[in-house]
């Protein structure tokens, strides 16, 4: 994550993670880190990260599971639409 671009933080986020989905690196059933340890990681704070959580939960490629924090989920949808 680069703080000097124009793209806000969540965003690159964003981008990075769904990059990973779409190419297998994060496959369906794979748990997300945990946004304190994003965070932590990435010395941002942990509403960026829920920020970014949220937006890929909403395009439907990741779910939040009560005990086992976000989950890939469309994995093969976001594979097989970025293949066409």
């Amino acid at each position: 994550m680069s703080q000097h671009s124009d793209l806000p933080i969540y965003r690159q986020i964003v981008t990075q993670l769904t990059f990973m989905i779409e190419m297998g690196q994060l496959k369906d059933g794979e748990r997300l880190p945990s946004m304190r340890l994003l965070a932590d990681n990435l010395h941002i704070n942990r509403n960026t990260v829920a920020h970014a959580y949220a937006e890929l939960r909403d395009q439907g490629l990741v779910e939040s599971r009560r005990r086992n924090g976000m989950v890939v989920v469309g994995g093969e949808r976001a594979r097989s639409s970025s293949a066409t």
